[in-house]
């Protein structure tokens, strides 16, 4: 009984210090790509440095709606992905994920 509680104290120290991973939740990195002109089903890139690309892909759902997916690649690799829809073509736009936060306006061809 006399060793249960410094055996606890040493567990639970052990345990913390071993679970001091940094979480990735900084500030996201602010990207403003403008006005994106895109063709349907084109991908279009763009270099985000440190060896990663952003990769734009516009599908039209009619009436001037498009589906939007947007890829983070890194050695031709895809790390982060999302898609918007139905987003209206020539309309200002933002999207948060993968670490990056994207400003655009896509305009389809």
């Amino acid at each position: 009984m006399i060793f249960r509680f410094p055996l606890i104290l040493l567990l639970a120290a052990s345990l913390l210090s071993g679970c001091s991973k940094q979480s990735d939740s900084s500030t996201p990195q602010l990207v403003n790509l403008g006005v994106v002109e895109m063709a349907p089903s084109t991908p279009v890139r763009h270099d985000l440095g440190n060896g990663k690309v952003c990769v734009l892909r516009a599908e039209p759902l009619g009436a001037g709606e498009i589906e939007l997916l947007v890829m983070i690649e890194k050695s031709g690799r895809e790390i982060a992905s999302t898609r918007a829809m139905p987003i209206r073509s020539d309309s200002p736009l933002e999207l948060s994920f993968g670490g990056y936060q994207f400003t655009l306006t896509p305009h389809l061809k």
